[in-house]
């Protein structure tokens, strides 16, 4: 009976942090997925294959989206110029035909994604 009940706890769990993650200021939110968006960032860096590359570009572009949406509530006008930057560098590495160019995507985007978490940071102040 106890296992039964764990998928709905773990659920739930998930379902608890993602609606605080939301309640969260806008400041903190856009902080919070700037900080993802760098960490997908440079595991599409470190990717080792085209397959693996547009899976993090992928993640790295909703990151990017999320930070823009946030950093737009929270009025915070650099940081969504470096997302809006950062979305345009994970659209080029998802459509990238080598590694070498996925790479150089993920360059630029550690740089937008860097940029945004300082900007978002400033703002949040």
């Amino acid at each position: 009976m106890g296992l039964m009940r764990l998928p709905r706890i773990v659920g739930g769990l998930v379902l608890c942090f993602w609606v605080q993650a939301w309640a969260m200021d806008p400041c903190q939110r856009a902080e919070e997925f700037a900080s993802n968006c760098l960490t997908h960032a440079k595991r599409l860096y470190h990717a080792d294959s085209l397959e693996d590359a547009r899976f993090y570009a992928e993640n790295l572009l909703k990151a990017a989206q999320d930070t823009l949406k946030a950093a737009s509530q929270c009025e915070c006008k650099d940081a969504q110029e470096y997302a809006e930057e950062t979305i345009k560098y994970a659209r080029k590495a998802k459509g990238a035909k080598t590694l070498e160019d996925v790479r150089a995507e993920a360059e630029n985007a550690i740089g937008s994604c860097e940029d945004a978490l300082k900007a978002s940071i400033e703002c949040g102040q």
